[in-house]
């Protein structure tokens, strides 16, 4: 059995130095519990050699993802929509094609609550994030992805997302396999609570399978820096990506899968 372990940090691993951060790992709940895996035969003594992309040259990922919210006026958590609608197994299950919605400013949540009246599958991935202000501690629900709402429908449905007016502009989603599958670890990760946060896109690193704990059978990209060793996870479709802290006896190498290119923001509207 394991849990989620919560700690506190000096040093956020996207890069801010000398301020105070929560971090999470997974960790078994007895001693005697550990999996008797072996350490897997890569060398992750040191960052691998990887060509990190910022999407944000100027700031971190995670800085810009607060910052874009920080006027955001919160919801109470029962007026927070679902991640995902309807409610499923697996978004593997809703029918129709797949298309991402570049929203306008800070409506992820306002096309999510449309879309649940309209009855139009969607996944709108979210985290939680604590902040503390004076003598308050303050929680919500953000988009993971600032500006991106994917959804799943035919035609008739793609015009009444249109008919929101919340929406800049759609991305056509020409490898649907690639998509759902990328997708898919998102929720799987985020059904088991997993505290992912915003992480720059990578373009190559080692490829794992988590063997053991709530993530079992999760797969992405393992990346150590400074001590931590994170999974992470991305939409290749939008070059964007998020992590969470594991640890790594709990992986093992996979071959890595073929990634396809960046396609970015369209307006077939």
């Amino acid at each position: 059995m394991y849990i989620w372990k919560r700690g506190r940090s000096e040093q956020w691993s996207s890069g801010w130095r000398g301020h105070a951060s929560t971090r999470y790992s997974i960790i078994p709940i007895l001693q005697s519990s550990i999996p008797s895996f072996h350490r897997p035969p890569f060398a992750l003594t040191s960052a691998p050699d990887v060509n990190i992309v910022s999407l944000l040259p100027s700031e971190s990922a995670e800085k810009r993802w607060l910052t874009d919210y920080r006027r955001t006026p919160l919801l109470k958590a029962s007026e927070n929509p679902p991640l995902v609608w309807p409610q499923a197994e697996s978004i593997r299950q809703f029918n129709g094609l797949w298309w991402v919605a570049h929203t306008k400013s800070r409506n992820e949540k306002a096309l999510a609550h449309d879309l649940m009246a309209k009855n139009i599958s969607y996944f709108l991935p979210m985290t939680w994030r604590v902040n503390r202000h004076s003598h308050r501690t303050i929680k919500s629900l953000l988009p993971l992805f600032t500006g991106y709402l994917f959804f799943c429908g035919n035609e008739n449905e793609r015009v009444e997302l249109l008919k929101t007016n919340r929406v800049a502009n759609l991305i056509e989603v020409k490898d649907q396999n690639s998509l759902v599958r990328e997708l898919v670890r998102f929720d799987q990760a985020l059904r088991a609570g997993a505290p992912l946060t915003p992480h720059k896109y990578l373009q190559k690193g080692q490829w794992c399978r988590v063997v053991a704990g709530p993530l079992l059978g999760l797969e992405g990209m393992i990346l150590q820096t400074k001590g931590e060793t994170r999974l992470v996870l991305q939409i290749n479709l939008l070059g964007q990506a998020a992590s969470v802290e594991i640890d790594i006896d709990m992986v093992e190498p996979i071959e890595a899968p073929k990634i396809p290119s960046p396609q970015g923001p369209q307006n077939p509207m």
